[in-house]
């Protein structure tokens, strides 16, 4: 818990940092041009992507088989979309990173382990 806080304190001073450097570089307004553009931009990549991620699933299943790719893909554009509505330059990047299915791969990969790791120690748990 305190390493997510203190990623989240240093992402929103990093944030904060190169809000001022742009803006001194093009001004206040574009940079609220540029932050409203890519929340809507990230909104219509997520809304694309996760039609097209919900109909493999289906088929998939509708197939007898699990899913994981494309529950990984959900999970990963889910992410992605999130960190491209939070205003910011350098979440912005980042959940581009998630969506963009070149570099997707990279982190689903990484998730797909972690759940895997934390289901086979037993450390997820789930409350009602």
């Amino acid at each position: 818990m305190r390493k997510l806080i203190l990623l989240i304190l240093v992402t929103v001073f990093l944030e904060i940092g190169t809000f001022i450097l742009v803006g001194k570089e093009i001004g206040v307004f574009p940079v609220f041009i540029l932050i409203l553009a890519t929340a809507f931009l990230g909104m219509g990549l997520v809304r694309r992507h996760v039609q097209v991620t919900v109909v493999q699933i289906r088929l998939e299943m509708m197939q007898g088989k699990i899913p994981r790719t494309q529950l990984m893909d959900g999970l990963s554009i889910l992410i992605g979309g999130i960190l491209l509505i939070i205003p910011g330059f350098i979440t912005d990047l980042i959940g581009l990173l998630f969506i963009l299915p070149q570099t997707r791969s990279f982190f689903k990969d990484r998730m797909y382990q972690f759940i895997k790791k934390k289901m086979d120690g037993q450390t997820i748990t789930f409350r009602r």
